[in-house]
């Protein structure tokens, strides 16, 4: 038991429902609003003023046509991942590519830039969130 809790600690484990969480530069230890005061957990796992965070939707369309189960069958699923300033990241994967937009709550503010591509890979799409918290790419698959 254990070890399985030292590897996951280590390696990430999948959450069951999201997918899994790509590892994070800033990885902090909240999981739930009611370990932060009066601070909410953001999705990073630190805790923030809510002022700090905000929703962020992330949508995309394949080589400028939307995303369905034709223009998706070379990228079914991708990964996101949001960036600051600091080029420090946070992510997620598997996202289904069909879907066409992924939203994320409680994402801290300083994270601008988004970038979406096959998993494991270094193309794919990137732009910046806009101020109300929403970003639109085109990815290249």
């Amino acid at each position: 038991m254990r070890a399985t809790l030292l590897l996951c600690l280590l390696a990430g484990c999948p959450a069951p429902s999201d997918g899994y969480q790509i590892p994070s530069d800033d990885a902090g230890s909240c999981t739930a609003d009611s370990q932060c005061g009066n601070q909410v957990c953001a999705r990073t796992g630190e805790c923030l003023a809510a002022s700090q965070v905000r929703v962020v939707h992330v949508t995309w369309t394949v080589s400028g046509k939307p995303a369905n189960n034709a223009t998706c069958a070379n990228s079914p699923e991708l990964e996101v991942e949001f960036y600051d300033a600091a080029d420090r990241a946070h992510g997620y994967a598997p996202v289904p590519c069909t879907a066409g937009t992924y939203t994320i709550d409680k994402l801290p503010t300083r994270f601008y830039r988004v970038r979406m591509a096959l998993i494991d890979t270094d193309g794919g799409g990137r732009g910046n969130i806009d101020p109300s918290g929403n970003a639109t790419l085109d990815l290249p698959y």
